[in-house]
Order: C-alpha cells, then structure tokens, then sequence
C-alpha cells in the first residue's frame, strides 16, 4: 500500500511537470444554487420559494418549496400582462369621446384608457373647436360609468393613501389619477401651483403651520380632496414638487376640462335645466396607445395604474357589464387554467397589480405561466417589457442576459423571468422570499443565484 501510495504521488508530480491540465467537472447548477441558500444568512427567518425551469424542455433544475404560496408585489403584472396580451392581442386600444349630450351637455365619456393624460385632453377639446364647438348651454361633465366602483382595490393599505402609487381607478383615468403639486417661493411666502392646472381650483388647500421652520411637506388627508401644507420654506429654498393621487378624479378631470375649455376661448353656460332630449352627438375622439406599448411602461416602469385599468378591461371582455375587480380576478383565473395550465390552488388573485396584500402565487405556477407565454406568438413583446439585469459571467465580462420583473413591498422580495445563457439555454425562473426585515441580506441572496444560473 505504501508503494502504491508513493507510485501514486510520483505519477501525480510527474503531470504537473510536464504541464497536463486536469479539468474537474462543472458542478451542476442545483447544487450550485442550494449551497448559496445554504450559506446566506436570509434563510434563517426568511421564508424562500425557489423554482428554476429550463425553456426548451420542461425539465425543473432546481425547486425549494415551489408549490407554496408568496405575496406576489407586482411579479403579479406578469400575470396581468400576459392575459391581456393573449385576450386583446398587442394592437388594441381604447378610446375616449368628447360629446354633447341632450343637446346641452358637454360629456367626457371614459374608455378604460389607462395612458390618458391632459395633454390628450387639451387635443380633444381643440378638435371639438375644430369641429365647431363654441358654446355648452349646459354643465360640463364626466362619465367614467364604464367601471363600477369602488375607486380602491381589495386588500390594499390604506395608509398608502395619498402616495402616487395607491391611486383611484376609474374609466377615466388621467395622468394616472396623479395631481402634482409645485411649492414655490413668490416673496412674500409660499404658493403652491398645481400641474394640471384646475379653474376652481377643485381641491382645498389648507396650511396647518403657516411660518414654521420644519420643513416643508405637501399631503392630502387619506380619503378626502383636502391638500395640506405643512411647515415652510424660505426665500434661499428650492422650488419642491409632490404627487398625489386624487380621491375622487371624475370632479377633478371635469374642472380641468372646465379650465381648459375657458382658455380655449369656449363658453359654458352651466344651464342645469332637465333637458327633453336624449340624443348623444361625438365631437372628438381619442385613442389610446396599443396595448403592447402599455403592458411595457406596466412591466418596465411597474405602473400599477395600468395594470388596475387592464383587469376591469378583463372583467368586460369575461361578459361583466361593468368593469370590476372580482369579475376581472375571476376572468384571469379562469384563463391561467385555461391556456398556461396553472393548477387550481397555484394562485389567488385579487387586483390587476399586485398592490394588494390578499394576492397569492406559487413559484411553480408563475414558471409555468412563463414558459407557457415564452411559446407565445407575442413572447417577444412580453419579455422585452420585463427589466433586464447584469451579470457577471466566469470570464470576468458584464453582461445583460436576465428579463425579470420585480415585486416589492414591506417584507416582500420577489422576481421571475427569464436567463438567455451563453450556451443558448434559456431558463425560466422565479424566487419569491417572504417575512423579514433586514433587506440586504435578502437582497444578497437573490444576487447570488442569479449569478449561479447565468452561469
């Protein structure tokens, strides 16, 4: 044995002088991915779902608790996206009328678009100048009848109220239903402008510490139109702006179209006289972007007021006379199992965004959903709408090889999408962790597989 062990050393010492090279075997990727989730410190309390797919042949490389359900965050847009893209295809788009009503009436009439902004508005009442309006006999009103309320989705926080992202949903959505609101200083104090401009102005705007030295914040009560202003700034202070959402924005849209047709020189009576008619005569009309333009500003920009509009647009295209949450959740529900083939219990759906706390998916069927939509006839437009991340590859280059849409909330982390590898693999993936407080380390963890899976 001893000799053996000496020939041994001898043939082993004899190889490194003349210079053979001995390749170890890659170790394959599973186990690669759970040494680091063995190794991170986030899996102590943190609870992790981990489920990595290769495209072309269904075969699962990798699963930690796949079948468990996770708060989404907006992971759940690729849901909504994907849904819609198959429902309505890339090219559709909404539109928004401008008419008379009763011969007196001038009506904003919403179509569910969910890019609308006042820049469209102002075209549309010039078109309607155009078209020969001079005069409304009576009042100037929305009609956003095309969604049913409420304005606020199930499950979301209220305390995120007035912040841009919690916005109200209606069918006349413009600027996303966001009011932004400009401090500046004009010498003798602070004013404050507000972008649309308004006539009356709509909103009351209220200072609860006028000459304060804290320092300067524009909010609105939760629930209310009331804007308040706290504390103050000073002649040697930069000019601050605030978004917020609005509360109730048919009033809203409805002043600001007030506004605009009073600059535009149209004059408007006010006349509040039932009217015998019954007749509707368009004056102008605007059409939305294509869907496929919006579902890249959803995943890209994850506007959560897109994906809201998208899932009443769902409830109307299930047969719902009114576009609303539950027939819109029930509708893509009934579509996951339909077309990508998701088990029942693989999700709970409640809004179009993943705003909501009450959203539910499993790792396993969100993979499931994309590599369902990676055969599509619209995967292009789908996976191009997702972010994409670098990565650093064994041969020391950076490169942008990850599609992946973020989710994230308090104590929610998540991303799915897809790795173009190097070798000409793509895989499918999805890591959801759940249920912390320190971010970083969670942060770290995500990192790190995706570095194990892009190489």
């Amino acid at each position: 044995m001893q000799r053996i062990s000496r020939n041994l050393m001898h043939a082993l010492f004899l190889l490194l002088v003349l210079g053979v090279a001995t390749v170890l075997p890659a170790q394959p990727l599973a186990e690669r991915i759970a040494k680091v989730i063995a190794d991170s410190p986030a899996t102590k309390r943190t609870r992790l779902s981990v489920h990595v797919m290769d495209a072309a042949t269904g075969d699962v490389i990798f699963d930690r608790d796949g079948h468990q359900l996770f708060t989404p965050a907006s992971v759940l847009k690729t849901y909504t996206s994907a849904c819609a893209l198959d429902t309505f295809g890339p090219d559709m788009r909404w539109k928004t009328r401008l008419t008379i009503r009763a011969r007196k009436d001038l009506v904003l009439v919403g179509g569910g678009d969910a890019m609308f902004t006042h820049d469209d508005l102002l075209a549309l009442v010039r078109k309607a100048k155009a078209a020969g309006l001079s005069r409304v006999k009576g009042i100037v009103q929305v009609d956003d009848n095309l969604f049913a309320p409420p304005l606020k989705g199930p499950g979301w926080m209220w305390d995120d109220d007035p912040d841009d992202y919690n916005m109200s949903v209606n069918a006349m959505m413009m600027d996303y239903n966001v009011l932004c609101a400009t401090v500046r200083w004009d010498g003798n104090g602070d004013s404050v402008v507000f972008s649309p401009a308004m006539k009356t102005p709509y909103v009351v705007l209220q200072n609860h510490e006028p000459g304060a030295k804290t320092a300067l914040k524009v909010t609105r009560s939760p629930f209310t139109d009331v804007f308040e202003v706290r504390g103050a700034t000073s002649s040697e202070a930069a000019e601050t702006s605030y978004a917020l959402t609005m509360h109730a924005p048919a009033p809203w849209v409805a002043d600001v179209l007030s506004g605009m047709l009073e600059d535009e020189g149209v004059i408007v009576n006010g006349d509040r006289e039932p009217s015998p008619h019954s007749d509707e005569v368009i004056l102008a009309e605007s059409e939305s972007k294509t869907l496929a333009e919006m579902v890249m500003r959803l995943n890209k920009v994850s506007e959560n007021a897109i994906g809201e509009v998208l899932i009443h647009q769902l409830a109307i295209a299930g047969g719902a006379r009114q576009g609303n949450w539950p027939d819109g959740a029930k509708f893509i529900s009934w579509w996951l199992k339909e077309k990508p083939g998701l088990e029942e219990g693989d999700f709970f759906i409640v809004d179009g965004s993943g705003l909501s706390r009450y959203d539910l998916v499993c790792a396993r069927g969100t993979v499931k959903l994309l590599r369902w939509m990676a055969t599509h006839k619209d995967f292009n437009i789908y996976k191009d709408s997702f972010p994409t991340y670098a990565v650093k590859l064994r041969d020391g280059t950076t490169t942008k090889i990850i599609h992946a849409k973020p989710g994230g909330m308090a104590a929610v982390n998540t991303l799915a999408g897809y790795v173009d590898r190097t070798d000409g693999t793509q895989l499918v993936f999805a890591i959801f962790q759940n249920g912390y407080v320190d971010e970083e380390p969670v942060i770290a963890l995500r990192k790190a597989i995706l570095q194990e899976m892009a190489n």
